[in-house]
């Protein structure tokens, strides 16, 4: 993901590079004119995942937003506008048309990240639409739909559309565009994890459009995630009725609003962490635990900074919260059972839950026959005893 800085100003470009940079954005380009900004817009792979114009160039700046329009790389790309140096009094708290936030100087990380987490809510509400992968022949029973034009009751779901095959799935992908907010998968059934379908999921997510896309599994079961493991962000069981698929849809809206508001946090945790830099990790870590509660991305990126830390009760309890939000995600495991505190009788709940959701993974089962000391005999869902450590089974 890139950001894209435009102003003539070299020392003003400079002070923005370093607080992107400290935010953990490494791709920061830089346009002086309208030329060069729509030559980036053609070249640059990558989401453009942030825009943002000084107020003080000499351009038209509503032409910049409407270059944004139509380009792939751009879908749902935040906007920032720098107020011109010279406004003043009510001019200088207008928004500029186009803009989803404004910035008045003098401005640090705080304001930009303070922005960047009004931007992405709006970004989110304009995100309305949901596709829903199944192998059947019918509609999921059960589920809502919006008549044309209104929104489910109390959410912003706008329309869903149904796909049962990977043709069927590009079309609803490219109807929508930017206006995209999720994926549903049902695995379930007999065309669920063929392969041509879990390639094009695969290939979905390398795709600009597919990076800012969650994919989500409306069931838990563990054979039939199996192949989802790694793409999806959360994995729910519906009853199946329609009161049961609104819950999930509210939690679904609830979840990813959040995640985006909070994008740039995650992004700045992870270089925190990349690089080292323990003190940033650790405010960083507070921040998003208060902001991303309900996120188990939140509690894995705070319980390897914990781990770290050597704080390892801390980094269990958030190891922990990780695998009670998606149980289905096999690191959450391996971490929690490579904390050097680890007991096998205080963990033998999780060794069963990892167990059942995530068979048949061997750094797993690893795991679990080196717990120490192994006074219990964990079983998998077969019945069958996971050898303990040395004693030459194979899980």
């Amino acid at each position: 993901m890139s950001v894209l800085l435009v102003s003539q100003n070299g020392y003003f470009l400079g002070s923005l590079k370093s607080i992107f940079h400290g935010l953990g954005e490494q791709s920061v380009l830089e346009a002086g004119n309208l030329q060069e900004f729509e030559y980036f817009l053609d070249n640059v792979r990558g989401r453009i995942s942030l825009v943002v114009v000084d107020g003080d160039i000499n351009e038209d700046s509503s032409l910049f937003v409407e270059l944004l329009k139509g380009r792939a790389n751009c879908c749902n790309t935040v906007k920032g506008w720098i107020r011109p140096s010279y406004t003043a009094g009510r001019n200088g708290k207008m928004l500029h048309p186009g803009y989803g936030f404004a910035l008045s100087r003098p401005f640090g990380e705080r304001q930009i990240v303070s922005a960047l987490f009004v931007a992405s809510k709006f970004n989110m509400q304009m995100r309305s639409k949901l596709v829903y992968y199944h192998s059947g022949d019918a509609c999921p029973a059960g589920f809502p739909q919006a008549r044309p034009g209104a929104l489910l009751p109390g959410m912003h779901w706008s329309e869903t559309r149904f796909a049962t095959s990977p043709v069927e799935l590009d079309s609803a992908v490219a109807a929508f565009g930017p206006l995209l907010g999720a994926v549903l998968i049902d695995p379930r059934g007999g065309s669920g994890t063929a392969r041509e379908v879990i390639d094009w999921f695969k290939h979905f997510k390398k795709t600009p459009a597919g990076q800012q896309t969650p994919l989500v599994c409306v069931t838990g079961d563990p054979e039939a995630i199996k192949p989802f493991r790694q793409l999806c962000v959360m994995f729910c069981d519906c009853d199946g009725s329609r009161n049961g698929w609104l819950s999930f849809l509210g939690a679904l809206e609830k979840r990813i609003g959040v995640a985006l508001a909070n994008e740039f946090l995650f992004t700045a945790a992870k270089s925190a962490l990349k690089t080292g830099n323990s003190s940033r990790m650790a405010c960083i870590a507070g921040t998003l635990v208060s902001k991303c509660p309900g996120c188990f991305e939140t509690h894995m990126l705070a319980g390897e900074y914990y781990s770290r830390a050597c704080k390892f009760s801390r980094a269990a309890m958030h190891f922990k919260r990780a695998i009670n939000l998606n149980p289905c995600w096999p690191g959450a495991y391996i971490q929690l059972f490579s904390l050097p505190a680890a007991r096998s009788g205080r963990l033998k709940r999780y060794a069963e839950m990892a167990l059942k959701y995530c068979p048949g993974i061997p750094e797993i089962h690893e795991r679990i026959k080196s717990l120490a000391p192994a006074r219990e005999k964990f079983m998998t869902p077969e019945g069958v005893p996971v050898p303990e450590a040395g004693s030459g089974g194979g899980a």
